[in-house]
């Protein structure tokens, strides 16, 4: 497959992962899905299916199923058709008005201040002084500390994760209009004892989220409740980490929080760096 259709395969996951997390709308994504057009050197084009995920080939009447060719000279991204909107153009940045001369011939003339001689014999007393500021900031951070404690704005799992000890969340969406389990297997983790395998049954539009206590590798896997296997993802989970998954009709969706990935494939668990 050319790198062409490569970039369009990573820009349509992107944008398959912002309609199932609800950043763009239906008719946001048809529309952007059509930009997505592609046509090779023999003049066809080609479209990824909003559904299935699949290439579409055009024979001037029908659109057919089909791979997209290997990689071949003259395959290019040309512009899309006249029926599609042509896309924005750039604003442009205006600079920012210099400083006039007047002011730039004031602040050039401005003296410095002088500088004034030090005593013999002061370094006692800035070391004294800083002495008193280290105490007095010392002090104001016990009682930040003590007052986030008490207002819940700092726990005991935010002091962990800044020493990498804290626990990683996993999130759950299911999209789906059947209900599908969810198996949390501990791989293996950084403390010496094991915890228990979970377990997650999520009817139609439920959300559940499950709490990794030690740090480590997990694996998961997606079944329908019924019967069938839907994917498997096998997750290194820092302190801190906060996965969510999203469970679509045609397939599992995967992204961390808290640092989310900039390419396309990651939102796939079948090709996602995440489930390594």
């Amino acid at each position: 497959m050319s790198d062409s259709f490569r970039q369009v395969e990573d820009e349509y996951f992107k944008l398959k992962g912002k309609l199932a997390t609800g950043r763009i709308t239906r008719e946001q994504f048809d529309a952007a899905l059509k930009a997505l057009m592609i046509q090779d050197a023999q003049g066809r084009w080609w479209i990824i299916g909003a559904e299935d995920s699949k290439w579409y080939v055009s024979d001037g009447t029908r659109w057919i199923q089909t791979d997209p060719p290997v990689l071949a000279p003259g395959i290019s991204m040309p512009p899309p058709p006249p029926v599609m909107p042509s896309p924005p153009i750039a604003q442009r940045q205006i600079a920012p008005p210099p400083i006039a001369r007047q002011q730039q011939q004031q602040q050039q003339q401005q003296v410095a201040p002088p500088v004034t001689a030090k005593k013999s014999g002061g370094g006692c007393g800035c070391f004294l002084w800083g002495c008193l500021a280290v105490v007095v900031l010392l002090v104001i951070a016990g009682v930040a500390v003590f007052v986030g404690f008490q207002n819940g704005m700092i726990t005991p799992n935010t002091v962990l994760n800044l020493v990498g000890l804290g626990p990683g969340d996993i999130e759950v969406d299911n999209f789906r209009d059947d209900a599908i389990q969810v198996n949390i297997q501990p791989i293996a983790t950084t403390q010496d004892s094991t915890p228990s395998p979970s377990a997650l049954i999520l009817n139609a539009f439920d959300v559940k989220s499950f709490r990794a206590q030690n740090p480590g590798k997990y694996r998961v896997d997606f079944a329908l409740k019924k019967g069938g296997g839907l994917g498997t993802c096998t997750l290194n989970i820092k302190s801190g980490d906060r996965y969510q998954f999203v469970a679509l009709p045609d397939g599992i969706l995967v992204n961390r929080a808290n640092s989310p990935s900039s390419v396309g494939r990651d939102l796939k668990i079948v090709t996602s760096s995440f489930c390594r």
